[in-house]
């Protein structure tokens, strides 16, 4: 539905997914990262709560398929801004900066990428989340 945050037919669409990856591929990945838009933090919990078993069980249409999952909510409309001081001006931070500590989350394991420079004005950091992860991927590798 229009405005709508939380996706209904996960299960459905993964399980498709993988059974062509099986096609092209004649094995399965045993490991899915899952990069999600478009949640405010208002719905983080619901979308661990609803979203993620959704994936999960997608797995059930395989036997004995268990892959790692990682899910993580990319966050692009924020109000959080960075400076970094360079002699006596605030400037925008270098392209690549990445800051996962200080104004981070305390319950999410959580950094902020700016991955763009900006030419004008300040650049706008994206905000990952990572919802789940059963690969236990560090924070250097999901960063």
């Amino acid at each position: 539905m229009p405005h709508q945050e939380i996706a209904d037919s996960l299960r459905l669409c993964l399980s498709q997914a993988l059974k062509r990856f099986y096609e092209l591929n004649h094995s399965l990945p045993m490991k899915i990262v899952v990069y999600r838009d478009g949640v405010s933090d208002s719905q983080l919990d619901t979308v661990l709560k609803y979203e993620v078993p959704q994936l999960q069980k997608s797995f059930h249409a395989f036997q004995n398929y268990q892959p790692s999952l990682v899910v993580i909510v990319v966050q692009k409309q924020l109000s959080t801004n960075f400076y970094c001081l360079t002699g006596e001006e605030l400037v925008s931070p270098p392209l690549g900066t990445v800051i996962d500590h200080g104004v981070t989350s305390s319950g999410w394991q959580d950094f902020f990428l700016l991955a763009h420079h900006s030419r004008q004005g300040c650049s706008i950091p994206t905000r990952y989340i990572c919802m789940w992860n059963t690969a236990n991927l560090s924070s250097e590798h999901l960063q």
